[in-house]
């Protein structure tokens, strides 16, 4: 086959390639938002320009670099460039898949985005990556309850699993106790800050909010 012809056939495939990532990017970016407006100075912005560029050029030197990609993954995210964050983060994925923070931050870019579908994948991936992170079942239970409006089983066996897997991470414990109240079951809610009590003896807040639930029983 002649070169010329094979240079052709090469242009082809490379032109059909990127026509079809950036027919699939403006899809997505025509579903969701992919860039939004912050209000900051021109210094300011100027200043995480210059922010973005060194951590480029990190990454540029040091392309395994882990808080290099979560360094311009916030940068963006801080100038509005939600898509920019997001492709950040997948790159960051390619390098080490199994950090969890590309994932906690992948989640919580695409909440921003509007995404929830995609978000919730990613938290599961987060947790799966490091399941003895309190704020990975965090954000996802926020996710469920807030966004997408999931059924009480899902978001209850979703603490559930953070809590046996942390070993009744603070946090995590008085979420749940305070989930239980706004669904109305003070029982368990009294019982599950009994047990957040037990990791802040010292608590008053705790304590004070233990004895209004006492009262309703």
């Amino acid at each position: 086959m002649p070169k010329k012809i094979i240079i052709f056939i090469f242009l082809i495939i490379i032109f059909v390639g990127t026509f079809f990532v950036y027919k699939n990017k403006f899809g997505y970016c025509s579903k969701y938002t992919c860039s939004i407006e912050i209000k900051m100075s021109e210094e300011e912005y100027n200043e995480k320009l210059g922010l973005i560029r060194e951590a480029k050029e990190n990454i540029k030197k040091d392309p395994g670099s882990v808080n290099d990609y979560l360094s311009l993954g916030l940068y963006y995210k801080s100038i509005g460039e939600l898509g920019k964050a997001k492709d950040v983060y997948l790159d960051g994925v390619k390098v080490n898949d199994e950090f969890y923070l590309y994932y906690l931050n992948l989640g919580n870019v695409l909440v921003d985005m509007g995404d929830y579908a995609g978000a919730r994948e990613f938290y599961l991936k987060a947790i799966a990556s490091k399941e003895l992170e309190a704020s990975n079942y965090l954000k996802l239970v926020d996710l469920l309850f807030y966004k997408i409006k999931a059924p009480d089983k899902e978001i209850r066996d979703v603490y559930l699993e953070g809590l046996t897997k942390t070993r009744n991470d603070l946090n995590l414990c008085m979420s749940y106790a305070s989930y239980l109240e706004n669904i109305k079951e003070y029982s368990a809610a009294y019982d599950t800050w009994r047990i957040c009590l037990t990791k802040d003896p010292d608590n008053e807040a705790i304590k004070e909010l233990i004895k209004e639930l006492k009262s309703k029983l």
